[in-house]
């Protein structure tokens, strides 16, 4: 778990470096906005809408030299249940290792799924 979610990160990142625009919305029903200089909130945008939530994930970027690790923090589903691996004590941060775990593991496979749609996609395009 030392590595975070690096799979949504690459996922991500190659999605972001195949915009041909300056948006924050990417392939896929996807929006990036950043929440201070080290949150992100990636959301995924119901079918067909461009305001309507169906999940998010905020992930904490961490700098180790000039390496990312991204480790996701929270998640809030279109039910508005809500994971959270953060809380807040006398001023200090104190992270649920075990809740962080399955975030990772959460993001990480959501992160398969869009490179099945991906894939997809492209193949789709290719046949018509």
């Amino acid at each position: 778990m030392n590595e975070g979610a690096k799979k949504l990160q690459q996922v991500i990142s190659r999605l972001q470096r195949r915009k041909s625009d300056n948006t924050s919305e990417l392939p896929h029903g996807l929006r990036i906005n950043a929440q201070g200089k080290d949150l992100i909130r990636i959301d995924r945008l119901r079918s067909g809408s461009t305001t309507e939530i169906e999940f998010c994930f905020v992930i904490r970027v961490t700098k180790h030299g000039t390496k990312e690790v991204w480790w996701p923090i929270e998640y809030k589903g279109r039910d508005q249940e809500i994971i959270k691996c953060e809380s807040s004590l006398n001023g200090r941060t104190i992270v649920n290792l075990q809740k962080q775990a399955s975030l990772v593991e959460l993001a990480n496979t959501w992160a398969g799924s869009l490179v099945a749609q991906e894939s997809s996609s492209r193949i789709n395009d290719a046949t018509l």
